[in-house]
């Protein structure tokens, strides 16, 4: 059968679709439609009032033909119903010992005690040990004469997967529990939460069509989850987080938003809407026909939701090397960060004392981070974003020196540390130091998206310094690779025009200043040089 790809436009519009459902559809699950016929698994009703195993056999009901139990019997039920009871409780050590006392009846309850265990097993973080349960209940002989048995059993083996990041196997056990139950909520949730991690993790980097499709599988996924159970706040977080990773930024942030209104200002929701927030404002800011007043509402609005989950978030904590890290979740210390990063883009948009506030702001925060037991990536943005704020307050000479830090804390492995080496080659450019400035843009220079491409801003002020060196060849030659990998890149154009204008190359300058006009119809400098050219070019013999 042909596999049927989504371009974008039909990825937008299935988005779109999937994003209003949520915002419309009635409930269509209730709390009772979600209890299992097994009341002992997972902590259901009483066994005395349905039985223990849910399915009206002879054995554990209480009667057969009006007889009453036997002994043995009676022991087990009690049993079981001890069990259940300590699970209510929480008292998982205590229901473990009681669900072995269970197995070495060896009834036909096996595959229940043997569930009920792998769910104490998992409230104790023996994951391992749990999952060897489930596996051991899911054998049992007459394991599918219990009505949601398997259902229930595959299930939680799935979320102990997920929780393991083995993210595939994750996906097998939710998948057979969805076709058990399609409607059941937590089953789509869960599959839609794997399936990111699933691609996220991915060798390719989940940049292929095929990874695409699972994207946006998993975003139906978490929206049958959301009209199923439509306060379902983990599953609106997860859709936003599948969406921002597609680049669907406004829906992305819609969820986020409705995801923060259920879990709470302190809740990851609000770290994810914050980041994301940070995330468009920048978009907009480096888009055409930027709007100053939307960037600086999604930067106060990022700081609000960033400073909520700060509040109660516990910085400089390391997870355990023993504990599976979530790749999805954004650790305190990078929100921490991103806080910061914020500050300062706040302040470019800003001017006078809200300007300069914020950038104080960014560098108190970059030292608190500092102060912390910060290491790799975390310890290097520090670093930047001390740079960024001290540079921006004209402190040029501590600039250089936070940028020297923060290149030598980026780990090698990820390659240079290029908007460091960015900053601190326009710090040397202030300085009037253009052979370190050339050095550092050189060393940013490499896109890491495409070896064959040049980071444009580097070749822009590569350009810049040249000239002040006065080789202009060598400037021309510099924007010109700034226009080669960005078209429209505007500062590139009129610099390279002017350039030329000097060198007496009176057309290609009148070429350069069009291409800025057509980008741009009023642009002051480029019509200014344009006149300028175009006279001198007249005026030739």
């Amino acid at each position: 059968m042909r596999r049927f790809w989504p371009n974008r436009f039909q990825t937008r519009k299935l988005l779109g679709s999937l994003v209003f459902l949520s915002a419309v559809s009635g409930p269509a699950w209730s709390q009772e439609e979600a209890v299992l016929d097994d009341p002992l698994v997972g902590g259901g009703e009483a066994a005395a009032t349905n039985g223990a195993t849910g399915d009206g056999s002879a054995e554990m009901n209480g009667e057969l033909g009006g007889e009453e139990l036997s002994e043995g019997q009676r022991a087990l039920q009690e049993k079981m119903a001890q069990a259940e009871n300590l699970m209510k409780e929480k008292k998982w050590t205590e229901a473990i010992q009681v669900y072995n006392e269970v197995l070495a009846m060896n009834s036909n309850a096996n595959a229940i005690a043997l569930v009920g265990q792998a769910e104490c097993l998992y409230n104790l973080n023996s994951v391992e040990q749990a999952v060897t349960a489930v596996s051991r209940a899911l054998i049992q002989p007459g394991a599918t004469m219990f009505p949601g048995l398997q259902e229930r059993a595959v299930l939680l083996r799935g979320r102990i997967y997920l929780d393991m990041g083995r993210y595939r196997e994750a996906m097998e056990d939710l998948g057979a529990a969805l076709q058990a139950n399609p409607g059941n909520p937590e089953a789509n949730y869960l599959s839609g939460k794997a399936s990111l991690r699933m691609i996220a993790t991915a060798n390719t980097g989940g940049l292929d069509q095929g990874a695409q499709a699972t994207l946006l599988q998993g975003v139906a996924m978490l929206q049958r989850a959301i009209e199923l159970k439509p306060n379902f706040g983990e599953a609106y977080l997860e859709r936003g987080r599948i969406l921002f990773r597609l680049g669907e930024m406004d829906f992305a942030i819609q969820d986020h938003e409705q995801a923060t209104r259920i879990l709470g200002p302190s809740s990851d929701a609000a770290a994810d809407l914050g980041v994301a927030l940070s995330r468009r404002a920048r978009e907009k800011a480096t888009g055409p026909s930027p709007d100053g007043e939307a960037i600086v509402e999604d930067l106060r609005n990022a700081l609000r939701n960033l400073d909520g989950y700060l509040k109660t978030a516990r910085l400089g904590m390391k997870t355990p090397p023993w504990q599976t890290q979530d790749p999805i979740r954004v650790e305190p210390d990078s929100v921490a960060l991103t806080r910061v990063e914020t500050a300062i883009a706040l302040g470019d948009e800003l001017e006078g004392n809200e300007r300069t506030e914020q950038y104080q702001s960014a560098l108190a925060d970059s030292d608190k981070m500092l102060a912390l037991e910060l290491s790799g990536i975390d310890k290097a943005r520090a670093h930047y974003t001390r740079g960024v704020a001290l540079r921006m307050m004209d402190q040029l000479l501590p600039a250089v020196d936070a940028f020297t830090e923060a290149i030598q804390a980026w780990p090698s492995v990820y390659g240079a540390y290029s908007e460091a080496h960015l900053r601190r080659g326009i710090c040397y450019y202030h300085l009037g130091e253009y052979g370190e400035a050339l050095q550092d843009f050189d060393a940013a220079a490499a896109m890491a998206s495409n070896p064959y491409a040049y980071e444009p801003r580097a070749m822009l002020w590569a350009g810049m310094t040249q000239v002040r060196q006065g080789d202009l060849d060598a400037a021309i030659r510099s924007y010109t690779r700034a226009v080669s990998t960005a078209p429209t890149f505007v500062p590139s154009l009129v610099n390279r025009g002017l350039a030329y204008l000097h060198q007496g190359r009176y057309q290609a300058a009148v070429e350069d200043f069009d291409s800025v006009l057509r980008l741009d119809p009023h642009h002051a400098d480029a019509l200014a040089y344009r006149k300028l050219a175009s006279d001198r070019l007249a005026s030739q013999p």
